[in-house]
């Protein structure tokens, strides 16, 4: 016999359940606020992630990547789906440097959206021949590999290749695959989609989904269930459009597009940011702005004349400056001109020319897409003027870029002329004062017209010019970094979201089939769903309902009836029976979503008799299901499913016990009658978890005495 044993033990929270990872057999726990994450083995806790949580967020589940990736989902009642990567480096010291936040999808906004249930799995999509069209190649791969720039908290410039050109959540996918990340709104009746992280839209119609949704399904064959378990109001949707292959082709590129303008805004934001802004609060501490005017006409004064009235000009070169002074300002000047023209040119230019060759994939695509599958070939409707609006926007800014480029160019070696002038000025003032501490015709201005022109003099006249005209105070770069760039990346990105809209959502929305009109399984009324699972067309579900109490009656009359010697005999099997009715009677059921057949059978109890706590299929296993019981049996039933028998003769299911996979009471050491609630999460065929959670005499749930318990299967 082959057992279970409790491996891990630790304190719940009683909000959000445990996850697992079975390829890397580590548990996640949600306390306090943090997702802590141990390892099975031996209990250490490989890293504990901070959430962060603002006091209006609430945390609905934590959910693992499909097929068992290093991602994991922290999702939020309000509609945001925050995506974290689990550091390989394990042996860190830092005990809550666990993950790394890759980013949030966001499926609903407002505080009128309650996210109540979530969906995260894969879609296939079909694969199909080539199509006729632009670019019928993807170009894009024969471009410069994209780059990740940062600036370094000592300023420097570092830059690294990007190592996948989309969401993270993406990277693993294979050619054929998307994400789908679901959910359903019950105060509009919609479904919000969201389609690798990058597409979002609603999909929906009050009388077409049911007027409240407490599970979704999701299936093998890219159809999904909204069911309510309350009075069994069930609907089916499927995602033809996964059957084209142009659509996936589509999705995309326009998955690309909306990859390629964040990039450019998060470069762009490194310019204002890191480089900008430091320069800029060093310039305005030396020219604060009701003293800007003055002190550069000063400055001009003394190029040009030799000298200026200023009285305070000179206290700025030598005081408010300084040899100190004018090392700082060269070193953020080649920050702010240099390592700028490093991103524009090594990051921006590079997104700008994809992003150009992926638009006119996507104009192909689109006339593709009318001719073979909506059946368009008139010339007026092939045109899809809002691409074409969205390529030539592209193309402008691709051509302000590179001009920019130039200007920072020029700003640079402007601004290195005019430094070293001013450098120039500051060591010939502070060596005639180490000299005789005076101006040497004892004149009251700041700076005499007795400065001669030395050797040492700069030479670069012109471009010093041009850097105190223009460069000093550069508000024209600060004014295209601030608002002009800006403005015109989100024209580029409304027009983009045009785009979507009036073809992308349109033809989305056209390719996904509801079933039909809303169906109802009258037949399970008063059953509640314990676990679902669904296998192309077919629904596998265990149902609960509380035991008929109507045998305790007919029980009580016979007993009347019954001689005086065998009370005590009678008040003992009363007893029995009054608690075996207060226990829930579970059912497997099997539907047929295309013939509309039910069957249902009703699980045994085990041989021992004892209460049902909890039963759940194995994920992805509707033949394989794990029960635990109040005596702290964990056993494992197998089920067989036939098509021979009729409709209804619920001998079509047959249920076996495993006798070989058990887990025993003395193994099982907190399962606690005293809980308010009992329950198991099976994570796979070889680890479990098992729940307890206990209110106080109001009934509120105490997360500091509930716990919860990891068993694994021993071979």
């Amino acid at each position: 016999m082959t057992q279970w044993k409790v491996k891990l033990t630790k304190q719940w929270d009683g909000l959000v359940d445990p996850f697992w990872n079975d390829r890397l057999s580590l548990w996640g726990i949600h306390e306090k606020g943090n997702v802590n994450i141990f390892r099975y083995i031996d209990g250490r806790k490989m890293g504990s992630i901070p959430l962060r949580l603002k006091s209006n967020e609430e945390i609905l589940t934590c959910q693992l990547e499909p097929n068992d990736g290093d991602l994991f989902a922290v999702v939020l009642r309000s509609g945001s789906v925050k995506v974290y990567k689990g550091r390989q480096d394990v042996d860190s010291s830092d005990p809550t440097d666990g993950a790394d936040m890759v980013g949030t999808i966001v499926l609903g906004r407002g505080e009128w959206f309650n996210m109540e249930q979530f969906v995260w799995n894969r879609i296939k999509w079909k694969s199909r021949g080539a199509f006729k069209g632009d670019f019928d190649t993807v170009l894009t791969q024969w471009l410069p590999k994209l780059t990740e720039m940062n600036v370094s908290p000592q300023g420097k410039l570092t830059c690294t290749p990007l190592e996948f050109e989309g969401p993270e959540w993406n990277a693993s996918l294979s050619e054929n695959e998307s994400n789908m990340f679901l959910t359903y709104d019950n105060a509009t009746r919609k479904v919000m989609v969201s389609i690798d992280g990058t597409f979002n839209f609603r999909y929906g119609e009050k009388n077409k989904f049911p007027t409240k949704v407490t599970n979704i399904l999701s299936g093998n064959a890219n159809n999904y269930v909204f069911l309510n378990d309350e009075d069994w109001q069930l609907q089916i949707i499927k995602l033809e459009f996964t059957e084209s292959h142009q659509m996936h082709e589509l999705m995309k590129c326009c998955s690309q597009i909306q990859f390629l303008m964040k990039y450019l805004r998060d470069n762009h934001k490194i310019i204002g940011v890191k480089l900008m802004e430091p320069h800029a609060t060093f310039i305005n501490s030396l020219f604060p702005d009701e003293q800007a005017s003055r002190l550069l006409k000063g400055l001009k004064d003394v190029f040009y004349l030799g000298y200026s009235a200023e009285k305070n000009i000179e206290n700025w070169f030598t005081l408010k400056l300084g040899r100190h002074g004018i090392s700082i300002w060269k070193q953020r000047n080649h920050l702010f001109w240099s390592s700028s023209q490093g991103i524009l040119v090594t990051c921006m230019i590079p997104a700008c020319e994809r992003l150009i060759v992926a638009v006119k994939r996507l104009q192909g695509l689109i006339k593709s897409l009318k001719l073979n599958i909506f059946g368009l070939d008139d010339d007026e409707e092939l045109i899809a003027p809002e691409v074409d609006e969205l390529l030539q926007m592209g193309l402008d800014t691709l051509t302000e870029i590179v001009k920019q480029v130039e200007k920072f160019h020029i700003g640079e070696n402007m601004s290195i002329d005019g430094l070293t002038w001013i450098e120039y000025m500051i060591d010939s003032l502070l060596r005639g004062e180490e000299d005789d501490g005076n101006n040497s015709n004892g004149q009251d201005c700041a700076l005499s017209n007795d400065v001669d022109a030395l050797d040492t003099y700069p030479k670069e006249h012109y471009s010093t010019q041009l850097f105190l005209n223009n460069f000093v105070l550069p508000t024209q770069t600060y004014k295209w970094i601030k608002n002009d760039f800006p403005n015109k990346l989100e024209s580029l990105i409304r027009q983009f979201d045009l785009v979507q809209k009036n073809y992308t959502a349109k033809w989305i929305k056209k390719m996904i089939k509801v079933s039909g009109p809303i169906r109802k399984l009258r037949s399970i009324t008063g059953q509640r769903l314990k676990d679902a699972i669904m296998d192309g067309d077919v629904i596998y579900m265990i149902c609960s309902k509380s035991s008929s109490t109507t045998s305790q009656g007919t029980d009580q009359d016979q007993s009347r009836e019954q001689i005086q010697e065998q009370d005590d005999h009678q008040e003992v099997d009363q007893e029995q029976d009054q608690l075996q009715d207060q226990d829930e009677e579970f059912t497997i059921i099997q539907y047929d979503s295309t013939s509309k057949e039910l069957t249902k059978q009703l699980i045994p109890l085990p041989e021992t008799l004892s209460s049902i706590v909890s039963i759940k299929f194995v994920p992805g296993e509707p033949g394989r299901f794990l029960m635990l019981t109040e005596d702290g049996y964990l056993r494992r039933y197998l089920v067989n499913y036939s098509s021979s028998l009729g409709i209804k003769d619920p001998s079509r299911i047959t249920i076996y016990n495993d006798l070989k996979i058990l887990m025993e009471p003395s193994t099982l050491e907190l399962l606690n009658k005293n809980a308010a609630e009992n329950r198991m999460i099976v994570h796979s065929d070889m680890a479990v978890t098992i729940l307890s959670s206990f209110t106080n005499e109001q009934g509120v749930l105490e997360p500091h005495t509930s716990y919860c318990q990891l068993a694994v299967h021993l071979m």
